[in-house]
């Protein structure tokens, strides 16, 4: 991507700099955005390779169709992250289990909430990301907000939405 493009990797260098010295950016509704499907936006090597090291530790013993939701939903969580750190916002996630049968919006991108639930347990559990967990509230639950950890904010180079 870079080879031939001499000024590409020097904004891209700048780029990771400026994240790797970010702070973590403030908690409040200025600063986050709502996980929807995103894909890489070509064949990426070193993409799928960060995605299959943490797929391999994510999958255990599941079936076939529920790995492969566990594997998209990981993409558009590992692309949002990376775009939360360029942004420096926060990630917003539902770990309602109700909220998937009832929001419209979670219905249409086909989100669903064991792999959502899984793969933000396993990036709190294993330190890639700071997780501030919703509360159940009367009626209208907190979501939860993700922001990725220091040691897991993406090059970007590797990632390409």
């Amino acid at each position: 991507m870079t080879e031939n493009n001499p000024k590409l990797a020097l904004e891209l260098e700048a780029l990771q700099r400026a994240m790797e010295d970010s702070i973590v950016p403030p908690d409040n509704y200025d600063h986050h955005f709502p996980l929807k499907p995103l894909q890489p936006s070509g064949d990426n090597l070193d993409f799928e390779t960060v995605v299959s090291a943490h797929y391999q530790n994510l999958v255990g013993g599941r079936h076939a169709t529920a790995a492969a939701s566990l594997r998209r939903h990981f993409v558009y969580i590992l692309l949002s992250l990376g775009k939360a750190a360029m942004s420096n916002k926060w990630l917003v996630v539902s770990l309602d289990k109700a909220a998937y049968a009832h929001d419209k919006t979670l219905k249409s991108y086909d989100l669903l909430h064991a792999p959502t639930k899984a793969i933000v347990d396993y990036l709190e559990h294993h330190n890639q990301a700071i997780v501030l967990r919703g509360k159940k509230y009367k009626n209208n639950p907190a979501r939860t907000r993700i922001y990725p950890a220091a040691r897991f904010r993406p090059d970007p180079r590797i990632i390409s939405l």
